[in-house]
């Protein structure tokens, strides 16, 4: 067997860092994209924008921003 056909895995990944659409927080917290554009415009949540403009947010920054008591 060659080192190419060797399979090796992937490293496990944190889910703390999955990095999602405001539309998929949107979706968890059961509110509007517009609620949570709001929250990222007042600082409530962490955001990135891409160069495209749009904004992605981390699993665990948006897990903090639903347990503090701003939002």
């Amino acid at each position: 067997m060659s080192e190419r056909d060797t399979v090796t895995s992937m490293p496990d990944r944190n889910n703390t860092d999955e990095l999602l659409t405001t539309g998929q927080v949107a979706r968890e917290w059961q509110v509007s994209v517009r609620t949570i554009q709001r929250y990222i415009a007042a600082g409530h949540i962490k955001a990135t924008r891409l160069p495209s403009g749009v904004a992605r947010i981390r699993r665990s920054d948006a897990e903090n921003a639903l347990n503090s008591p701003a939002v």
